[in-house]
């Protein structure tokens, strides 16, 4: 039996107690007319958060939430992979907020151009509502899985984020495609997957997704271990390519990444050394870096059994 649910949306919850009504706020305004469903995932969230979200699915009956230990982003994502009703997902972070129409509109845009996976434009916004729209969205247009590929591996105009897109369930299920557990950039190592197993990807120019930089954020925190994951996410990326033997079809755009990547790691570094939380060494690290992103995709820069990256090239 076909469900006749047609968008889930999946809220991962972890003590966001300030943020969270505001976000199920406006997924319980949606204007979307068809059938859809907000799983809130609570990571075992220690502040109120997850009796805020309770209230929520009392009112509303198309809000269900699912307890869990915590296990981080990337577990609660999967949990909700797992559950999710929706022939289309999406994934809003508790702490960020959409606009209404968020859900129609991508929703609108994976019927008419028959896609399987809708981009939206964004806006950059802080804890003071001071808001700016990503410049470098990439213009309307619906695009075959090869030319998606190239641009999702590029990372400029379409970004590896997962909370600005509605997928195709399936292209989870069907392929064995979750998010990794256990490490931050997480986003990086699954989406392009999924790209690849895209039919065709519309990107809409609307921008309906409000994504909140704060200081107690994930993504706010850079570490030397966050550093390490970033560049293991992308040897994630180069191995799934080598694997499928498409390689040779996105050497240039491979090429391209692993400069943007340099830059993107010495500015990490940098935040890294002034916030005195760890000792960072600014140029060793970035040779290292540089080192390692020549051959990033080689499997000799895991120690063996641990997962971790080696960067002591």
């Amino acid at each position: 039996m076909v469900s006749s649910v047609k968008v889930t949306v999946i809220v991962p919850v972890y003590n966001v107690e300030k943020y969270v009504a505001r976000c199920l706020d406006c997924l319980a305004g949606q204007d979307f007319d068809d059938c859809y469903e907000i799983l809130i995932i609570n990571d075992g969230a220690k502040d109120s958060s997850p009796v805020i979200a309770r209230e929520y699915c009392k009112k509303y009956p198309f809000m269900r939430m699912i307890d869990k230990e915590n296990g981080g982003l990337s577990s609660a994502r999967n949990m909700g992979i797992r559950h999710a009703r929706g022939e289309f997902i999406a994934f809003v972070d508790s702490d960020d907020y959409v606009t209404k129409d968020y859900i129609s509109k991508l929703y609108s845009a994976a019927v008419n151009n028959d896609a399987d996976i809708v981009c939206c434009n964004y806006f950059n916004t802080d804890e003071k509502d001071r808001s700016a729209p990503y410049l470098l969205n990439h213009p309307f247009d619906a695009m075959d899985g090869k030319t998606a590929m190239k641009a999702i591996i590029i990372d400029v105009t379409v970004r590896t984020y997962t909370w600005n897109k509605l997928y195709r369930k399936s292209l989870f299920t069907d392929n064995g495609i979750y998010f990794p557990e256990g490490m931050t950039f997480e986003d990086v190592a699954c989406i392009p997957r999924l790209f690849y197993y895209a039919r065709k990807v519309a990107c809409i120019s609307d921008v309906l997704y409000y994504y909140v930089h704060r200081k107690g954020s994930i993504t706010g925190n850079i570490s030397v271990k966050s550093i390490a994951d970033y560049l293991r996410a992308f040897a994630i990326l180069r191995q799934f390519i080598e694997e499928k033997q498409v390689f040779g079809k996105y050497k240039l755009q491979c090429l391209v990444l692993s400069k943007k990547i340099s830059v993107t790691v010495f500015g990490m570094l940098v935040r890294c050394k002034l916030s005195k939380r760890e000792k960072v060494k600014l140029i060793e690290g970035h040779v290292r870096a540089s080192k390692f992103l020549k051959v990033y995709g080689t499997k000799k820069y895991y120690f063996a059994g641990s997962g971790e990256l080696d960067l002591n090239l």
